[in-house]
């Protein structure tokens, strides 16, 4: 599936992600946006689009801290 075909309000259980790949996820997001993202959290959020909201709620006060 091309990254453009993936619907963005599939729950991801849907499209293939197991516990495994839900773990390696969780560590990616907390490497790359330097956050704490809890195993519990992640499960709660069952699409890209909840995820990417989640993600933009807990960087958006480090961006303002950063460039106000």
């Amino acid at each position: 599936m091309e990254n453009d075909q993936i619907p963005l309000d599939k729950d991801l259980h849907a499209l293939g992600i197991d516990s495994l790949g839900w773990l390696r996820l969780q560590r990616q997001v907390e490497k790359d946006y330097d956050i704490e993202l809890k195993s519990t959290e992640l499960l709660e959020l069952m699409t890209i689009n909840a995820l990417a909201k989640r993600l933009e709620d807990k960087i958006s006060p480090n961006i303002k801290r950063i460039y106000p």
